[in-house]
């Protein structure tokens, strides 16, 4: 059931089913990497969120597929992995653009591909639209395949 609660752009805390833990910005600052290729490319902006995943006590990897904002009028906001975003990036190259920016966009995602293992920690990044400023529910999809959880402030 969503939540009568207005939740607002700040730092938000996760806990996965499977044991990990994991907190958000919402939104967060670009990363510069990414920007200079996205501009490249002449892509449209985008919105960051970073999120720490502690998977000390997790029991399987987490790779943080993509996170969902809800507003209180239903509509969603929908935010992917950077890796994601990278190789839609690549993709826009074009044919002729020099092999040193495509071995630069495939080190970024390098950078931002991969899982927190269980006894591991990672940082990740994910790209979007514009955050809204009233939202009422957000969820964390932490791995394909497993459940959803809600995202909640992280100072409650």
């Amino acid at each position: 059931m969503p939540s009568s609660t207005i939740l607002r752009p700040g730092n938000y805390r996760f806990n996965a089913a499977t044991g990990a833990t994991g907190t958000m910005e919402i939104p967060a600052p670009p990363v510069p990497e990414i920007e200079e290729l996205r501009r490249l490319v002449k892509e449209a902006p985008v919105t960051y969120l970073t999120a720490v995943v502690d998977n000390r006590h997790g029991s399987v990897a987490i790779n943080m597929d993509s996170v969902s904002i809800f507003t209180p009028e239903g509509a969603e906001y929908r935010y992917q992995s950077a890796s994601e975003y990278i190789t839609r990036l690549r993709d826009a190259l074009p044919a002729d653009a020099p092999a040193e920016t495509r071995t630069r966009l495939d080190d970024l995602f390098i950078a931002h591909s991969g899982e927190a293992p269980p006894l591991g920690m990672k940082d990740f990044v994910l790209v979007g639209p514009p955050v809204p400023n009233e939202m009422s529910e957000i969820i964390v999809h932490p791995t394909s395949g497993f459940h959803p959880v809600p995202a909640m402030p992280a100072n409650t």
